[in-house]
């Protein structure tokens, strides 16, 4: 109760969350951001002129499914929705923040704007391996690829699909897509696995202190860690949607 209280003390004013997200999410319609959310209910020709959520479930629902949905597929579409909002959000954080993170060559310490962008990065990062990894999930349900649950991963799902499968442009255009963010599984694998990536653009700083070409070479990545998460999110909705098209060309004895 004495924490609950103190907590009271100090939310006493909301409007400084509030207009911070203001500013996010106007941030949002300068840049073009979009995450599947807003696709909720204006119908598109990409998507058969339906809305997603329509896309989506009328392609799972026309299908044999060879492992059957734990959950309904409302809640896997609402994962997908929640999961490219996340990224959306911390794309849209690195945008907020870079014109304010440490940029010279002779400044050391990090500062607490530094720490915030490599935590949206994190962030950032781990939620499209969650996406791709949904995109798998969700791919295993309808074909026969021989894995146990416990062993799914998008890319052995992939590498499983019976060759019927993998000579259509569908499977073609997904798999492209999945060995595009290549380079993104490996920096959320380094941050799993070996250190933050806090800790690891800190130690960077340190060896670029007052040396010009390596903080040159820093200031790349961390631009570089922006422009990538912000251009990967409509390529993960297009990916869903190649998955789902993919889908599609199933036999069923539904139809």
């Amino acid at each position: 109760m004495i924490y609950i209280e103190k907590m009271e003390e100090l939310h006493t004013d909301i409007k400084p969350y509030r207009d911070y997200t203001d500013q996010l999410f106007a941030l949002y319609k300068v840049l073009g951001m979009q995450s599947i959310d807003d696709f909720h209910a204006e119908p598109e020709s990409r998507w058969d002129e339906k809305n997603f959520m329509s896309f989506f479930c009328d392609i799972t629902r026309s299908k044999d499914r060879v492992h059957e949905f734990d959950e309904s597929d409302f809640k896997i579409y609402d994962d997908f929705v929640v999961l490219s909002g996340d990224i959306k959000f911390c794309a849209g954080m690195l945008h907020y923040l870079y014109p304010f993170i440490t940029k010279g060559h002779d400044l050391f310490s990090s500062t607490i704007i530094d720490r915030r962008y490599s935590m949206h990065v994190s962030f950032g990062y781990q939620s499209v391996y969650q996406f791709w990894d949904r995109i798998g999930d969700l791919l295993w349900h309808f074909f026969k690829t021989g894995l146990k649950k416990e062993s799914i991963y998008t890319g052995r799902v992939l590498n499983n699909l019976n060759p019927i499968y993998k000579a259509m442009q569908e499977y073609k255009d997904l798999e492209a897509a999945f060995k595009s963010f290549n380079d993104f599984f490996d920096v959320r694998h380094g941050v799993v696995h070996d250190f933050s990536l806090g800790t690891q653009l800190y130690w960077e700083r340190r060896a670029a202190f007052r040396d010009y070409e390596a903080n040159v070479s820093l200031q790349t990545k961390l631009t570089e860690y922006r422009e990538k998460l912000t251009a990967c999110l409509p390529l993960c909705i297009e990916a869903l949607g190649y998955a789902l098209r993919l889908i599609s060309r199933i036999e069923s004895s539904k139809e």
